[in-house]
């Protein structure tokens, strides 16, 4: 299988909302032609509490991150994985409008092409009513340690995209194309699959 490199991202943050939130966790696995070929896991350092209600969520408390890399320190990182990669998270606008707001705090810009795996669950699987993460989890029997860690859940992602591409690539990329999100108005290029077997 041959096709564009694709970032696995996913975010644990102080809130919902991206312009008054921040990354406490990032979690993220770079898959190139199906094979992941760089993982990265980071706590960061928000600079301000994380409140006990994010704490339930994730485990995450102040004093784990408290020191930390603020997210300036690993900006460098996550912009060497993201060359030349599209960006896939599951509720995608999330993830990236989080990580977006946290780039422009940097001085930095992120501009990606990009995918929603909950649209491609749905699209996949039109027959279920439920297409959030755990919902994936339970119905391809995946096995996740620690649920609601950045890491992890990237991990189950790449899992189902992967999976997906070895049973049946053409599939899985027809849909990407309708439901990608294009970073550059004027240009929108295919992804493509060659298959290899």
């Amino acid at each position: 299988m041959t096709h564009t490199p694709i970032v696995f991202v996913d975010v644990e943050t102080t809130g919902f909302s991206a312009r008054d939130g921040r990354v406490i966790e990032v979690g993220a696995l770079r898959v190139e032609n199906g094979v992941v070929v760089e993982r990265l896991s980071e706590l960061i350092d928000p600079g301000m509490e994380v409140s006990w209600k994010t704490s339930r969520v994730t485990g995450i408390k102040t004093a784990d991150v408290f020191g930390k890399p603020q997210f300036s320190q690993v900006i460098d990182r996550l912009e060497d994985m993201f060359q030349g990669a599209i960006f896939a998270a599951h509720n995608v606008d999330f993830d990236y409008g989080f990580l977006k707001e946290e780039f422009l705090r940097s001085g930095a810009k992120l501009s990606m092409d990009r995918f929603c795996t909950a649209q491609l669950s749905r699209k996949l699987y039109p027959e279920h009513r439920r297409h959030n993460l755990d919902s994936v989890i339970e119905r391809h029997g995946y096995d996740v340690a620690n649920r609601h860690r950045a890491l992890d859940d990237a991990e189950v992602i790449a899992t189902f995209f992967i999976d997906h591409t070895i049973t049946d690539q053409e599939a899985v990329f027809r849909q990407l194309n309708s439901i990608m999100r294009y970073a550059r108005i004027d240009t929108k290029p295919k992804l493509r699959y060659e298959p290899f077997f």
